[in-house]
């Protein structure tokens, strides 16, 4: 082993690092004294002639040679502290000195490499390979399967199994072979249409360690999952694609496949319940080949090989996909909205950049959460996209639950997005990702979301990597500027969501063009094949917030062709609003579309129609009766304030709650006031409080919350809304200076 001296610590082993105080002398440099005049007693006197022996002499210390500090070392880095160092005996590379070895890790395998490739080669064939991959005549590597008294079978991989008979053994025999072993034998007859390899050992070393490897792959010509169908079944296929979804099942793996053309299940079974391929995730671009099956009916790829892609092959396969789902998802260009509307026609680009992001999302297997107001504006839209989504997700996926696993739709009862309600969906979202292999989902918030009470709970969204869209007409605070693509306002919540759409960007009013209605829109770009299902449902949206617009208008004459009236319709909007209460928190799937008349069911429709209505109408009346009780209503300056303790004067927890109580209550006053009337009311409880106002009043709800907000910090101020109907939210210690305040901002605004 060539060795050298270290030239950095000179063949010592140990380098000085610096000094410290002799622990010998204590850093004076002296041991002692010593009288010499002693030694020289009995010396002549011409001897010591100009010597002074009269005093004592101190001794120089030893250990520091009078210094009073010695040197401290440490162990030298580069050799080690032996003094040398090894170097490679073919390039002179330097190596670890405490490793018995005189190669370098590189020369090793070079000489490693040259020896292998003077070895003879053995084939291995690869996972994906058959009976028809294999040769007569040629080595193999297999391993031994079974062991039989007239020889031993041995499998070339999972689908190939061959027999090396013991009359081909030479002088070996079967007893000589365990279950597990590896070994090299020769092909001497293939037989493929009957899945039978015939072996021998004879003239060959079987000894594997004795050949050099080479991998023998399937040669197919990659197929595109459209291309599958039931004349494949049996047939071994090569694929590419994008993983989008796994999920372990208690026998084998499934993972689903999207390639530019569609999406296909693939199976890989390792043991019941055990992760095939756990190194592969939703996300990864994959070389699969496979045997075409079918499994409950559904076709479905059994995976038999499995490897990342990487590299130009990945980028291309990507990009590839990119495009397609890109194409596919794009709304169709000559789609135009029902109505004719300047404000939809400012946000149309957005809107189809909604769609756009909805549809992909189905397309590529990301589910889908749509999170919406828990009234017949909010569901009215949440509905209308859920026409649209689930028949894409239905052909898209191959599960034949999807719509259940990959899309979700809940109601919020405030029209706000809390971080309760972002808890909640990440809490269900996350299981999903580590239970089933979903990908995070797609956020829809649809009638809430525009503001900045909405904030923190999207953030806490996004750190989890999911998109959030928002799709509201409520009052998104005041403007910070313009987007320089389209010229639309932007708004604070802008810079937290991918994509924001609100009449108020286009210099609208939110009242009077509802989410529900912009949502129904964007379900027709989303899929134009249900407008005959929806085209109702702008009309009910309309109705239910009390919409009063030309494109409200224009959307009850086209449900009215659709063979809606406007009675019918007023009473879906109060059945779907009565509906919501009982359901809760729940959506209310397919029931709640029965409700709207989206199903097809004539008769179920209006049966749940007239009977939902008249208990609607039932509840009301029993409320209005308790309610006008507690009313308090006087005029000031022309305009009438009616108020209402509602924690007081209604039933508590029953149909309707207190925001529609004072709708009612209001709607009655107005109505004996007359249209011209400048009316507000206001319904409060404890720590809270419903405010509805007449439109020729002229106040803006939102800008006076930020003003009691501002002004009463201790009260904790919170709410919104719209500029002449909303809530706030406050202390319940400060609530008389609260509603104080508010009622005399609203006067004087009103007078202004």
């Amino acid at each position: 082993m060539p060795r050298e001296k270290c030239p950095k610590c000179d063949g010592k082993g140990k380098i000085p690092v610096g000094e410290t105080e002799c622990p010998r002398c204590g850093g004076t440099g002296f041991v002692g004294d010593v009288d010499i005049s002693e030694h020289f007693k009995g010396a002549a006197q011409h001897a010591v002639e100009g010597y002074d022996l009269a005093s004592s002499r101190d001794v120089p210390c030893p250990k520091c040679q009078g210094k009073g500090v010695i040197t401290v070392y440490e162990e030298c880095d580069r050799c080690g502290g032996t003094g040398y160092i090894v170097k490679c005996r073919e390039c002179g590379k330097e190596l670890d000195p405490d490793v018995e070895e005189d190669l370098c890790e590189e020369c090793r395998k070079k000489i490693k490499q040259i020896r292998k490739e003077k070895l003879p080669k053995v084939k291995v064939l690869s996972p994906a390979c058959g009976y028809e991959d294999v040769e007569e005549g040629e080595l193999y590597k297999g391993k031994v399967s079974r062991v039989e008294k007239y020889g031993v079978f041995i499998e070339l991989n999972d689908r190939t199994l061959g027999l090396l008979h013991r009359r081909d053994m030479g002088d070996k025999e079967p007893q000589d072979f365990s279950i597990g072993d590896e070994v090299v034998v020769k092909v001497t007859d293939v037989r493929p249409e009957d899945g039978e390899i015939d072996f021998t050992i004879e003239g060959i070393d079987p000894r594997p360690d004795r050949y050099r490897e080479e991998v023998v792959e399937k040669e197919l010509k990659r197929v595109l999952v459209h291309d599958i169908d039931e004349s494949k079944i049996g047939e071994t296929v090569l694929i590419k694609g994008k993983i989008i979804h796994v999920q372990q099942t208690p026998g084998p793996t499934v993972f689903t496949l999207r390639d530019e053309s569609g999406s296909i299940w693939m199976a890989a079974f390792e043991g019941p319940g055990i992760r095939a391929y756990p190194d592969i995730e939703a996300g990864d671009y994959v070389r699969v080949i496979g045997e075409v099956t079918t499994h409950d009916g559904q076709l479905q790829v059994e995976i038999l090989d499995m490897e990342k892609l990487v590299g130009t092959e990945k980028v291309e396969i990507k990009r590839a996909i990119d495009e397609a789902l890109d194409r596919e998802a794009e709304p169709p260009e000559d789609l135009k909205p029902m109505v004719d509307s300047e404000i939809i026609e400012r946000l149309w680009p957005r809107m189809r950049e909604v769609a756009k992001e909805i549809k992909r999302a189905v397309l590529e297997g990301r589910p889908v959460l749509i999170r919406h107001h828990a009234d017949a504006d909010g569901i009215s839209g949440g509905v209308a996209l859920e026409e649209a989504i689930l028949p894409i997700l239905r052909e898209n996926n191959p599960d034949p639950e999807a719509e259940y696993h990959f899309y979700k739709r809940f109601p919020n009862k405030a029209p706000i997005y809390t971080l309760e309600d972002a808890s909640r969906d990440l809490n269900h979202a996350l299981e999903d990702v580590h239970r089933y292999g979903h990908q995070v989902p797609l956020l829809v918030l649809l009638d809430i979301g525009c503001t900045e009470e909405d904030v923190p709970a999207i953030e806490e969204m996004k750190a989890y990597g999911v998109d959030v869209l928002v799709i509201d007409h409520h009052y998104p605070g005041e403007a910070v500027g313009e987007n320089p693509e389209d010229g639309l306002k932007e708004f604070p919540i802008d810079e937290h969501v991918k994509v924001h759409v609100n009449p108020y960007a286009a210099g609208g009013d939110g009242k009077n063009i509802p989410a529900g209605v912009l949502a129904v829109e964007i379900a027709r770009l989303i899929n134009p094949e249900v407008e005959d299902r929806i085209k109702h449902l702008p009309a009910v949206a309309c109705l239910g917030d009390h919409a009063e617009s030309p494109e409200a208008e224009q959307y009850l004459e086209i449900a009215e062709e659709a063979g809606f009236d406007r009675k019918w319709l007023r009473k879906i909007a109060d059945s779907v609003d009565f509906q919501a209460f009982q359901l809760r928190h729940t959506p209310g799937r397919h029931l709640m579309n029965d409700v709207l008349g989206t199903t097809g069911d004539e008769h179920r429709h209006r049966r749940l129609v007239e009977n939902l209505y008249k208990q609607h109408k039932i509840a009301c009346e029993r409320q209005l009766e308790a309610a006008l009780k507690g009313v308090k209503e006087y005029e000031t300056d022309g305009v009438k304030v009616v108020t209402l303790d509602v924690e007081k004067h209604a039933r508590k927890f029953e149909y309707p709650g207190p925001g529609k109580t004072c709708g009612l209550v209001h709607d009655l006053k107005v109505e004996e006031e007359g249209d011209d009337a400048k009316v507000v009311t206001i319904a409060y409880g404890p720590d809270f409080a419903v405010i509805r106002a007449t439109e020729n009043l002229g106040i803006n709800l939102n800008d006076i919350v930020s003003e009691l907000e501002e002004e009463m910090p201790e009260a904790a101020v919170e709410g919104g809304g719209h500029e002449t109907a909303g809530s706030i939210s406050f202390v319940e210690a400060h609530r008389n200076k609260v509603l104080k305040a508010l009622v005399e901002k609203i006067l004087r605004d009103a007078t202004s």
